[in-house]
């Protein structure tokens, strides 16, 4: 796998970023790496409730609406807070509300909870120079999720000059290194003819892949399925969040809505760079998407 990743990204470089590769002009090594990452992407959707215990449960933000009734008010919770580079996790409340919400289409309420999040310390509310980014609640397996400060590489909360362009994010680790992340664009279909099928994908979306320590690595969802446009808000935090002195990943994929994906080094396979820790669904406010 880790051969056809390198593949992928030395195809990729021969193209603009968002790198827009002509389907009609691949060649079949090509529609199986796809073929293969849109497998692990289906298999991901299919396992995440099984693997919901080895997962690092996330929320993003601080509020939101969910339906059905998976969530308990609870204080076992840590806040991500970032002013600018300066992040660290404080213990947070999950208070839980009922409330019913009806789509545009839908022709009745959908039962649902309202999430939201506030502080035990009260004293560092949030402040117009601080931003609440995420919450991940406590699991005796991680004993690194613990408060304090953390190890910062990249913040949402502060204003990078990123490329206006090309939307890649440079990352500056420690060791004077780098990591990049860059969209891939997709335009035309894809089939094999040794696969024999054709590989899904969507009109007007991007790959996003990660670029360090010489590999490269597809990340597990697409930018823009709704919008069918690209900003440089999906990263949402770089840092050290497992302790063990590597660069993890908070990834927003929410375009109108969407799931953000927590990437941790310690829990990489042997051909990544990172791998899947926690994914959190957001919910629709208006239940379809339009442009």
């Amino acid at each position: 796998m880790k051969y056809l990743i390198s593949k992928l990204g030395l195809l990729c470089v021969l193209f603009i970023v968002p790198q827009y590769v002509d389907a009609e002009l691949l060649d079949n090594r090509l529609s199986k790496i796809l073929y293969k990452h849109q497998q692990k992407m289906q298999q991901l959707r299919l396992n995440q409730q099984e693997n919901q215990s080895k997962f690092v449960e996330l929320f993003w933000k601080n509020k939101d609406w969910q339906a059905g009734s998976n969530y308990v008010a609870s204080s076992d919770w840590l806040a991500l807070l970032c002013e600018g580079d300066n992040c660290f996790l404080q213990p947070s409340t999950l208070n839980v509300s009922e409330k019913s919400w009806q789509g545009r289409y839908d022709d009745e309420e959908t039962a649902g909870q309202q999430l939201d999040f506030s502080l035990q310390n009260t004293s560092l509310q949030k402040t117009s120079t601080t931003k609440m980014i995420a919450q991940f609640k406590l699991n005796e397996h991680y004993p690194w999720l613990k408060a304090g400060s953390l190890d910062t590489y990249y913040s949402s909360s502060n204003n990078y000059q990123n490329k206006e362009y090309t939307f890649e994010i440079d990352v500056n680790l420690p060791q004077s290194k780098t990591a990049r992340l860059v969209p891939l664009a997709l335009s035309g279909n894809i089939r094999s003819d040794n696969i024999n099928e054709k590989i899904r994908y969507y009109e007007g979306s991007y790959y996003l892949q990660l670029r360090a320590e010489g590999q490269r690595q597809l990340f597990l969802s697409l930018l823009g399925t709704c919008s069918e446009m690209l900003s440089n808000k999906y990263l949402q935090w770089s840092g050290d969040l497992d302790k063990d002195g590597q660069a993890d990943y908070l990834i927003s994929f929410v375009d109108h809505y969407g799931s953000v994906h927590l990437y941790l080094s310690s829990f990489a396979q042997e051909d990544e760079i990172v791998g899947i820790a926690g994914i959190y669904n957001t919910s629709s406010d208006e239940g379809d998407c339009y442009h």
